[in-house]
């Protein structure tokens, strides 16, 4: 291990119960073609329950960079984490990525570069692992960042200046979800601007989900009312009509009243006129799958997906007194 006076940059990371995907990322990062004294890791362990801070432990004493780390007794959730890790960083510049993430080689230098002598919030692109695009499929979770994406300034892979983290105060720990993207909010209110950085890319890990698995995650989903709550000013280009997070949202209530209508026999014209919408988008536009094979089948597990959205939006709405849908 190496230990630097100055890093130029400090990768901070959360994890939770993660132990053999922290061991990947840490390969990743001993392969950054920044000097191994140019850059240093703090990652907390947010109260993991599989042994992963003692592989952390193990793993910061035979890095060759400087390498942090740190615990959360218990869970507090990712801000905590964050926020704990970066507020015991060194270097100017604060490189944020998430445990199921590789970065390439040259991830670092392009983020440092990208930040250099600019106030601005960088964002890199994401991808995910080429090694395992066969298994996206299904209920499949990854990330992809291009872009048309990078606005909502996702962890996976994002650069801040330190000072604006320290003006800001972090991350809002009220968030467990999406506290990515109301930081940056926060951070643009003071005059920064974002910048994608091309060049900057990181792979995702893909991470297979039945489809129990994502009706039950979509609890989180509530904290985009709680987003909108405190930044309104997203509603002009963040939101579908201003009302809507997703344009799904508000399609897929239409396909329930067609089914309804449908069922019926009364209107069968207007149940396929509401039906189509969704079923057009689902199918020619947005597909759910890059992968052909099977997936129409599975049509009405995703529109079930995207009411149950609805139904989280809406309790997010109510709790936080904010239409969102």
């Amino acid at each position: 291990m190496t230990a630097s006076l100055e890093p130029l940059v400090s990768v901070c990371v959360s994890t939770r119960n993660r132990a053999r995907l922290v061991i990947r990322l840490i390969a990743a990062l001993e392969a950054q073609t920044l000097r191994d004294d140019e850059f240093e890791v703090v990652i907390v362990d947010d109260g993991s329950t599989d042994g992963t801070f003692a592989a952390l432990t193990r793993m910061a004493a035979t890095t060759r960079f400087r390498m942090t780390p740190l615990r959360n007794e218990v869970s507090r959730g990712p801000a905590a984490g964050r926020n704990l890790a970066w507020r015991s960083a060194r270097a100017p510049v604060i490189a944020f990525t998430d445990d199921d993430c590789i970065p390439t080689p040259g991830w670092l230098s392009a983020g440092v570069r990208g930040l250099s002598c600019d106030p601005v919030v960088g964002v890199g692109r994401v991808a995910p692992d080429p090694d395992q695009r066969s298994a996206y499929r299904g209920f499949a979770q990854t990330v992809w960042i291009n872009e048309p994406q990078f606005e909502w300034l996702a962890t996976a892979n994002v650069f801040y200046h330190r000072a604006d983290l320290e003006a800001t105060g972090g991350f809002d720990e009220a968030f467990l979800r999406l506290e990515d993207t109301e930081l940056g909010m926060r951070v643009l209110a003071m005059g920064r601007r974002s910048k994608f950085l091309a060049d900057a890319l990181v792979h995702h890990a893909v991470r297979p989900r039945t489809l129990s698995d994502v009706l039950r995650e979509t609890y989180r989903e509530q904290f985009i009312a709680l987003l909108f709550a405190r930044h309104p000013e997203l509603r002009g280009h963040l939101a579908y009509r201003r009302v809507f997070w997703k344009k799904s949202h508000l399609q897929a209530p239409l396909v329930l009243v067609g089914i309804c209508l449908g069922l019926t026999r009364r209107r069968p014209i207007a149940a396929l006129v509401l039906c189509s919408w969704w079923l057009h988008d689902r199918i020619c536009l947005e597909p759910p799958e890059p992968r052909p094979d099977g997936w129409v089948a599975r049509l009405p597990a995703y529109l079930l997906f995207d009411l149950a959205e609805v139904w989280t939006a809406l309790r997010g709405s109510l709790r936080y007194r904010t239409l969102i849908i």
